[in-house]
């Protein structure tokens, strides 16, 4: 449990300044699809991440209940 808290105080640190740098410089009118648009690929950079860092060790142990990529 302890691990899982100190990641997630030390990713508050460093999604603010991350989204200052992307958002904090555009006008008004364009910053609410600017926020879409940057949550969006936020999101899809996560799951294609966890997709892309869970396939090596799936492929090499097999699949849960014995099922093949064949």
């Amino acid at each position: 449990m302890q691990p899982q808290a100190l990641r997630g105080m030390a990713q508050q640190f460093a999604v603010a300044p991350t989204v200052m740098l992307t958002l904090g410089s555009l006008p008004p009118a364009r910053l609410k699809l600017a926020s879409w648009l940057f949550n969006l690929m936020r999101i899809l950079g996560g799951a294609i991440g966890v997709a892309f860092g869970r396939s090596p060790p799936v492929m090499q142990e097999g699949f849960p209940g014995g099922a093949t990529t064949n």
